[in-house]
């Protein structure tokens, strides 16, 4: 009985690992690294650039995004970190292969930093910073502008005098 059962496990994990094998060799172009397109799709994108330094006037926990002044690409993401009573953002800021329009070896980039609102009643403030992109990472501090205006509106009424 239990010789039984141990050649069953036996050829039963043998079967399994087979699987990923059979898969791949009924799948046209699968696991061939020869520069066609199924290899293209498998090599990773390039490591961002992590843009870190001081910024003044913002909370801790804020959240940052980066655009890409000459062409409004969205550009990567980040946070505001509190230590020590100063605070600190850090960001990644992708390459072009993770997001078209964004950092290539070499380029110099205008970025828009938008540091969200952390209340309704109170806009978000923005900064720029310029950099020369490179994978790894750069200190730039920024001072962000004023917060921005809150866009509002009235209510409008109908001649019947009631909203709409």
């Amino acid at each position: 009985m239990k010789r039984t059962l141990i050649i069953g496990l036996v050829l039963a994990s043998a079967a399994l690992a087979a699987l990923p094998a059979t898969i791949l060799s009924i799948m046209p172009g699968a696991g061939k690294l020869d520069g066609t397109a199924s290899a293209a799709g498998s090599v990773p994108p390039g490591p961002p650039l992590v843009l870190y330094g001081a910024v003044s006037g913002v909370a801790g926990g804020t959240s940052v995004t980066i655009t890409n002044n000459a062409n409004g690409a969205y550009c990567g993401r980040g946070t505001v970190i509190s230590d020590a009573g100063s605070t600190y953002y850090v960001v990644d800021v992708y390459a072009s292969s993770q997001a078209p329009g964004c950092g290539t070896p070499g380029a110099s980039l205008s970025l828009a930093l938008y540091f969200a609102p952390t209340t309704p009643t109170t806009g978000g403030r923005t900064a720029t910073a310029n950099v020369t992109w490179n994978a790894g990472s750069a200190k730039v501090d920024v001072t962000p502008g004023s917060a921005l205006p809150i866009a509002g509106f009235a209510p409008v009424t109908s001649r019947d005098g009631l909203y709409y």
